[in-house]
């Protein structure tokens, strides 16, 4: 009996030795998040379109300004209160104190939003009458 005791113990101590790996002591390696997409600044672009079908052209400047350089070929118009900020892919453009045409001379303001693209820009938001408002831009062409 001892004999098989010693035997079943051998081949025990066999199997669980052959299972056995050898432990790995250093820390995981850490995940990498993959990097951000880059976004070129519009700073110092100048692009045309229009905002509701009324004509504009404008520039982002440096300073965070939006330099209006046509609005429905009345311009240049150059207004602290009319800004714009790029974050990331996003674009907000302020216009404040727009001429809408019609019976009653009306001023409004509008802020639109939406992604960088260096081709186009299609920004959406609202006047500050509620109204939708969407911009269609594409850059000016520069001779």
């Amino acid at each position: 009996m001892r004999a098989v005791l010693a035997v079943c113990a051998s081949a025990t101590l066999a199997l669980i030795a052959g299972c056995a790996q050898p432990q790995d002591d250093r820390p995981p390696e850490p995940e990498t998040a993959e990097p951000s997409p880059t976004y070129e600044s519009l700073e110092g672009t100048q692009w045309e379109g229009a905002l509701d079908g009324n004509s504009l052209q404008l520039e982002f400047e440096e300073d965070g300004t939006v330099l209006v350089l046509s609005y429905n070929g009345l311009g240049p118009f150059d207004s602290e209160t009319d800004v714009w900020q790029q974050e990331g892919e996003t674009l907000t453009v302020t216009l404040t104190g727009l001429f809408v045409d019609g019976e009653e001379q009306v001023t409004l303001d509008v802020t639109v939003s939406g992604e960088v693209d260096s081709a186009a820009l299609v920004l959406e938001g609202e006047y500050s009458s509620g109204a939708e408002a969407v911009m269609e831009l594409t850059p000016l062409a520069v001779s």
